[in-house]
């Protein structure tokens, strides 16, 4: 259960804290409070709220008070969409200048502030460079030209070389020669002052941009290579094609589209023709065309996936075809402690969602709809997240 805030009660119209046996606000009128765990508010609009809320207690965390963006309407509260840079802009009003204090939050003025002090005491920085990175990498730069190099006497450039060196530890991620760049900058500050801040300043920001960069080529790189595979997953066709160029070898080679922890999975093309093999002694119809599915592993998770064309119905018998897969396997591979079989059709019936809740849930079913939709919602959101 959420902790409860005993010393107030907030309104929920006007955010205005009441003393615990209120049962009117004293600034609003309104006899309706916000729920026990809620103990700041601030309203964008009647329907739209901006919360501090504690963490129930069985939210295992350090975390004390966190920021919650409330929305109402007839069903409950949701996800929801801001829609307008208003809306956008109030949001971020309401935390910077009202909320923060209460969370702890600091701003980037203060951030700059204090950095600044500690540079000119000679002390290091490391911690508050590194509360601005996890804040926004962004913020390191402008945090940067912000530093007044002209109120800072020549003696104290060897602190500021100090302070400002740390900027580097926090990307130590970047490659080499971003790194030895940035160390280049830093030891120019005592010659060159401002100019080198500025030079480092933009050499941040490249760096930053280069990763969104990456990341944004990657996202779309995976969008167009699941496009490719729904195309041809919902093609009877492709299911003739064998071979390095069936739809089971490209879901081997993009398997973060089942699950993006399975991105580095490495398929395992001996188990499969063994498990072929071993069908084929046991069931005549193997002995002309051999299974095709996805065998690979990860970790210690061995993973098969079972792709049928979408005219075919799946049946209990798929999943009864698709557990002799793993029986096999486990005979033959023992490196792996756990594994996931999962079957894919055109459309998962109900006898066989029936049946799969009589099975270890290490089985299960997907439609092709479900599994590309979720997959393209999944990367969408990112590039959404980035702005690109």
């Amino acid at each position: 259960m959420p902790k409860k805030h005993e010393a107030t009660k907030i309104c929920d119209k006007c955010g205005h804290p009441n003393p615990a046996t209120a049962s009117k606000c004293s600034a609003c009128n309104s006899s309706r409070f916000a729920p026990s765990w809620v103990s700041h508010l601030r309203r964008v609009n009647r329907n739209f709220a901006v919360q501090i809320t504690t963490p129930s207690e069985e939210y295992e965390t350090d975390i004390t008070q966190r920021l919650t963006l409330h929305k109402w309407w007839p069903g409950g509260a949701a996800t929801f969409n801001i829609n307008t840079s208003a809306q956008w802009s109030e949001v971020k009003r309401i935390v910077d200048e009202q909320l923060s204090p209460y969370l702890g939050w600091q701003t980037k003025q203060e951030l700059a502030s204090r950095i600044s002090l500690k540079i000119r005491e000679g002390d290091k920085a490391s911690e508050e460079f590194k509360t601005l990175a996890s804040q926004d990498p962004h913020l390191l730069t402008d945090l940067l030209k912000s530093i007044d190099l002209d109120k800072v006497i020549t003696d104290d450039y060897e602190q500021i070389v100090e302070a400002v060196t740390d900027i580097a530890s926090i990307y130590l991620q970047a490659d080499e020669s971003l790194r030895q760049a940035i160390l280049r900058l830093v030891k120019k500050l005592p010659s060159e002052g401002k100019q080198a801040i500025f030079a480092l300043a933009d050499l941040m920001e490249s760096l930053t941009l280069a990763q969104i960069t990456a990341v944004t080529s990657e996202v779309r790189r995976r969008l167009g290579l699941l496009a490719t595979f729904k195309d041809r997953a919902l093609d009877d066709r492709t299911y003739e094609i064998q071979g390095d160029n069936s739809i089971h070898r490209l879901l081997e080679s993009a398997m973060w589209i089942i699950d993006d922890r399975y991105w580095l999975m490495h398929s395992n093309a001996t188990l499969r023709t063994v498990i072929g093999r071993e069908l084929a002694k046991k069931d005549k119809k193997f002995e002309k065309k051999r299974p095709d599915f996805v065998c690979g592993a990860v970790d210690n998770k061995l993973v098969i996936v079972e792709l049928k064309r979408p005219s075919h119905q799946l049946a209990v018998d798929d999943l009864n075809q698709l557990e002799r897969y793993v029986v096999i396997a486990e005979e033959y591979e023992t490196s792996h402690t756990t594994f996931e079989a999962i079957l894919v059709g055109n459309k998962v019936p109900r006898q066989l969602t029936q049946v799969l809740k009589m099975r270890s849930q290490k089985f299960s079913a997907k439609s092709f709809v479900d599994l590309v939709g979720e997959t393209e919602r999944r990367y969408k959101t990112y590039l959404d997240a980035l702005s690109i």
